[in-house]
């Protein structure tokens, strides 16, 4: 039984928000959707699931994997001891540094 259809951030559809259908008539579950649809049924539209806000947090708690916060200050405290590091931790300060800057509302 269809509850509910949304559509998917590229093509195709979400039923009852849990099974990924094709926007293709050759499948059995597509053509399900355009008897619902047929009868009544409205398709929802695509929702992204996060804010940019989220995703910039995801992101950024991501590189704290390889440079935690406290490494990332230190740095900044001391860009001797930065300018000493391999090029591949500079690297990753500098990306961190944009990353935070880029920080959405």
């Amino acid at each position: 039984m269809i509850d509910t259809v949304d559509r998917q951030e590229k093509s195709g559809f979400v039923v009852n928000g849990i099974m990924g259908v094709p926007d293709n008539m050759g499948n059995r579950y597509r053509r399900k959707i355009q008897v619902w649809v047929n009868a009544g049924g409205v398709i929802g539209p695509y929702v992204k699931p996060t804010t940019d806000y989220q995703d910039w947090h995801n992101e950024i708690s991501n590189t704290d994997k390889e440079m935690s916060r406290d490494w990332e200050d230190y740095y900044d405290s001391n860009p001797s001891v930065l300018a000493s590091k391999p090029q591949a931790v500079k690297d990753r300060h500098t990306n961190k540094k944009a990353l935070r800057a880029g920080k959405p509302e």
